[in-house]
């Protein structure tokens, strides 16, 4: 779900996700990945974009290769969806904001 909000000067667009189940099929999980990334890419330059939900995703502790995406305080091992999460920040030059404290 996306909500787009004017205030005044000022566009805020929200996207809210809950991401896919651990142990869904690639294909859909690549169909899940598209939609995003296609849905993220429809901001205005200006817009403040802001990315929130439950992707299902464990980014693990280990930041190596991810430094300017993962704060380096996660828990746990990688799964598939933590590295998916992961490569969506990289790309699209955003952080994991629960990482970072």
């Amino acid at each position: 779900m996306t909500i787009v909000i004017a205030l005044e000067e000022e566009v805020m667009r929200i996207i809210c996700v809950s991401g896919l189940q651990s142990g869904t099929t690639g294909a859909k999980k690549e169909h899940f990945c598209d939609d995003l990334k296609s849905e993220w890419d429809l901001h205005s330059v200006g817009e403040l974009v802001l990315g929130m939900g439950d992707l299902n995703g464990h980014v693990g502790k280990q930041i190596e290769g991810y430094e300017d995406v993962h704060g380096g305080n996660g828990i746990g091992e990688r799964n598939v969806e933590g590295k998916l999460l992961l490569e969506f920040c990289d790309e699209k030059e955003l952080c994991v904001a629960n990482t970072w404290f």
